[in-house]
């Protein structure tokens, strides 16, 4: 056999073994995919579990849950309160807000991935440096 059938046969070979590779990794991706949209699937199913159970025991709730039905008896009280100032903000041109919200009263927090950062933060903190030796240097040359 001639150095290029070999080197042929090699690469013919190779090519295999990447598809093969390629074939595999692409199952894996789609195994990962599917346990993904089954974990959603249960998110949702759990929230749906949770807001049924509220709907028909809120007024006779376990123990262990209690404190999760009157946060969200709280919560309802909360957005009657709000709806009644927004009826009202609507008939005014004045809007109070009354109520601010603490980080108990959050349920759930997104996180927002800043993929630009803001240089007007940096470029203020750079004027404000300039101007403070510009200023110390102008009282060295006064005093």
């Amino acid at each position: 056999m001639s150095f290029i059938e070999e080197l042929g046969e090699s690469v013919v070979s190779i090519a295999k073994d990447v598809g093969e590779k390629a074939k595999e990794i692409s199952g894996v991706a789609k195994i990962h995919a599917n346990i993904k949209a089954e974990e959603v699937r249960i998110q949702d199913l759990y929230y749906k579990l949770g807001k049924k159970y509220y709907e028909v025991y809120q007024d006779t709730p376990d123990t262990e849950v209690l404190d999760f039905v009157d946060r969200i008896k709280e919560a309802n009280d909360k957005i009657a309160n709000y709806r009644k100032e927004l009826d009202a903000a609507k008939s005014s041109a004045d809007v109070v807000v009354n109520d601010v919200p603490s980080e108990d009263d959050v349920v759930a927090q997104s996180q927002v991935v800043n993929e630009a950062p803001d240089d007007s933060a940096e470029q203020e903190v750079e004027t404000g440096t300039e101007e403070t030796v510009q200023d110390t240097a102008d009282e060295h040359t006064e005093g």
